[in-house]
């Protein structure tokens, strides 16, 4: 099994889970895309409060989605599997 490989993205001193995927939406070939974890996103915006500062803003627009902070644990392919079922 393929392993997942996960970076971290650093944010007000807490650093959370991020991968890079292939673009499984288009298949457009050389276009990737960033996930984030649940907590980074929670950490970037609030509902009622928004966006607390602009780098908040900023990583938040280079991040094309948030997934669940458990499945970033799974293997490469079980990943993949969890993103377009969960955001297709």
């Amino acid at each position: 099994m393929e392993k997942l490989e996960v970076f971290k993205i650093a944010y007000k001193g807490a650093e959370y889970d991020a991968t890079c995927i292939p673009d499984v939406f288009t298949n457009i070939d050389d276009n990737y895309l960033i996930i984030g974890s649940h907590s980074l996103n929670l950490a970037l915006y609030d509902d009622e409060k928004r966006y607390p500062d602009g780098e908040a803003l900023c990583l938040d627009e280079r991040i094309y989605a948030f997934i669940d902070d458990e499945y970033f644990h799974l293997g490469y392919e079980d990943f993949l599997a969890k993103v377009k079922k969960y955001l297709d």
